[in-house]
């Protein structure tokens, strides 16, 4: 046997005033008899000859004293250790992810969440007192509630504080965390109170006689978003939605979907989807100053988090071009592709000759692209990106011309570069071009020739830089539908990586910073929270910060040098969507039952010996009223 506190046997010491007190009561009941002589004789045989003779009748002095022994030891926390069971040390992972909020009782409102803290505190309360225990959160994050414990009063504490999360469940991080925790432990136990995480639990504890999964939850119809993401074709000036919704249950779902620009409902449309059935949204709009657009499900499923998501479309910056060209003649086609792109090229766009191009002030020449068309003036400005067309090479790019192909072919070109987009060079004629060599590491070949690059592109610490070794509006055919297109995607290109400072979409929990380094001391963060707008400075640290309060899907506004920058927070996690638990092995079943069953008289006492103490209490109580002690 062992006592969590046995200081309290010093309880022990009040022996002592009880037995003194009971050796000197004296109490005598008064009895009306109608003739004392014959009571004297009695008196006199009955009556004590000292003080300890008093003690002739114990109960009720042995009855107080058993009160206290069992008072006493109730306080020390003893418990019984039985031999044949072995001491463990178990690990609790409690799934605090997503999936959990699922409603398992809509007229008492109790989730899943409610019906795994009361498993977990089955758990608690059926675990033999020698057994270590460690309760942990786990969800995205793993939160560390109570470290390895005897101690049940902690652990129902750590019980209390837990909360769910809205994050996905990280099943693999989990058991690494529990495996490392209990490495160097005898009998270690890890127990997975969860929904299962669709299979991924099964998964990860497979093989693993240590591990098991205890199921929680009984709901399994939820109709779930799984994607919604707005992306800019800078190329054709327009944006492009997609959403795709699934039925996750295993009946047939009725619903509606909304999707809302900026807060107004610009579409609502029913369907009815197919257990396992999903369906996929798709929607071409122009939406050149930005917009928050939400994607709403309409239904009573048995989970809600999943039935909102956000998409963010950023606003078009139109692009100042300048364009230097030997001639006029020269720059004619170029200004006809750069004026029907009007939503990404503004109105200062100009073109000029490259012997009027030194006559321009600093502010005219500065652009935010340059295209330079068989000339290259010398007093480029240092700031914007450039675009070289069949023109010598600045020394600020590193890459030379060391001859000329009279008759390149193209054998080969990089089919995922932006710059490419809608672009196929298989068997087109190519004019004479320049042979580039370009230092290594330094730049990008697009398209390529047996000889070098024909279009290659350079990402410099100041500038981006896009070559063309050929005259593009030599062959008229071909290259006067390509170069228009060349042109777009290279503007596109330039404002991906300019602008692009912050992703747009970020899942749950995920921690948002910039791509780049900024100047800013701080930025500002406006979100929703708890149903109010919640606004938070972030410090900046060598140019970066670090925002991590991404618990909750939604619009969050960054503002970053002077400029607003919309990011779309989302779940999206076809493991939370899918409720149905998974089914326990039957055999696992009947080995969690015993293993909490072997622990029923091996576990801490003294709830019940302070029961005992009670019981005594009140048979000693009677005891006197019925006259059987004094």
């Amino acid at each position: 046997m062992n006592f969590a506190a046995p200081l309290a046997f010093g309880l022990a010491a009040l022996a002592a005033p009880i037995l003194v007190l009971y050796i000197l009561k004296v109490k005598r009941r008064k009895v009306q008899i109608p003739y004392l002589r014959l009571w004297e004789q009695l008196l006199v045989e009955t009556r004590a000859r000292s003080l300890f003779k008093r003690l002739k009748r114990l109960y009720s002095l042995l009855l107080q004293l058993l009160i206290l022994a069992a008072l006493m030891l109730a306080l020390t926390q003893p418990a019984v250790e039985l031999s044949s069971v072995n001491k463990e040390s178990i690990v609790l992972l409690l799934d605090t992810s997503a999936s959990m909020q699922a409603l398992e009782d809509v007229e008492t409102g109790r989730t899943r969440f409610d019906a795994m803290v009361e498993r977990a505190s089955e758990f608690v309360e059926g675990r033999s007192f020698e057994d270590e225990m460690m309760v942990v959160a786990v969800s995205d994050r793993i939160d560390v509630l109570c470290s390895f414990n005897r101690n049940t009063i902690q652990l129902r504490d750590a019980l209390e504080k837990i909360a769910p999360s809205n994050g996905p469940f990280n099943v693999d991080k989990a058991y690494s965390f529990a495996r490392e925790v209990t490495a160097n432990r005898d009998e270690p136990v890890i127990l997975f109170l969860s929904d299962g995480a669709a299979g991924a639990v099964q998964t990860a504890i497979e093989g693993d006689d240590q591990a098991d999964l205890v199921p929680v939850g009984e709901a399994t119809e939820n109709v779930g978003i799984v994607r919604f993401s707005a992306r800019k074709n800078t190329s054709l000036g327009t944006d492009y939605i997609l959403g795709v919704i699934k039925n996750f249950g295993e009946e047939e779902a009725e619903f509606r979907y909304e999707i809302a620009i900026n807060q107004a409902t610009e579409r609502v449309v029913p369907k009815t989807l197919a257990p396992g059935e999903e369906l996929k949204i798709e929607e071409q709009l122009v939406l050149n100053q930005g917009a928050t657009i939400q994607l709403t499900i309409d239904n009573d499923d048995a989970l809600a988090i999943d039935n909102k998501a956000w998409a963010v479309v950023r606003p078009t910056r139109l692009r100042k071009v300048v364009l230097v060209a030997a001639d006029e003649a020269v720059a004619q086609p170029f200004m006809i592709a750069l004026q029907a792109m009007r939503e990404v090229v503004s109105e200062e766009t100009f073109a000029v000759t490259a012997a009027n191009y030194g006559s321009l002030s600093d502010e005219e020449k500065l652009a935010d692209v340059t295209i330079c068309v068989d000339a290259i003036p010398d007093d480029l400005p240092a700031r914007g990106n450039l675009i070289l067309m069949n023109s010598p090479i600045p020394d600020s790019i590193p890459a030379r011309i060391t001859g000329t192909e009279s008759e390149p072919a193209v054998w080969d070109w990089d089919r995922e570069h932006l710059l490419n987009r809608y672009l196929n060079w298989r068997d087109l004629p190519i004019p004479p071009a320049n042979i580039v060599k370009m230092q290594a590491g330094t730049g990008t070949a697009l398209v390529s020739s047996y000889e070098g690059p024909l279009i290659s592109a350079f990402e410099m610490a100041d500038r981006m830089a896009v070559y063309v070794a050929f005259d593009m509006t030599a062959k008229l055919f071909p290259f006067r539908l390509a170069f228009p297109m060349l042109l777009r995607n290279a503007i596109a290109w330039f404002e991906v990586e300019e602008d692009l400072l912050i992703e747009a979409d970020y899942a749950v929990g995920d921690t948002i910073q910039p791509l780049r380094r900024i100047p800013d001391q701080q930025v500002g963060v406006t979100f929703f929270r708890d149903g109010q707008v919640t606004t938070r400075k972030v410090d900046t640290r060598e140019g970066m910060f670090y925002f991590n309060e991404t618990d909750e899907p939604g619009g969050y506004l960054f503002r970053v040098s002077g400029v607003n920058v919309p990011v779309s927070v989302n779940l999206f996690d076809a493991g939370e969507s899918r409720i149905a638990p998974d089914e326990l092995d039957p055999a696992k079943g009947d080995a969690l039952e015993a293993e909490q069953g072997r622990h029923l008289f091996n576990r801490d006492l003294w709830t019940l010996l302070a029961l005992l103490g009670l019981i005594l209490w009140s048979l000693e109580w009677a005891f006197y009223h019925r006259r059987i002690t004094e």
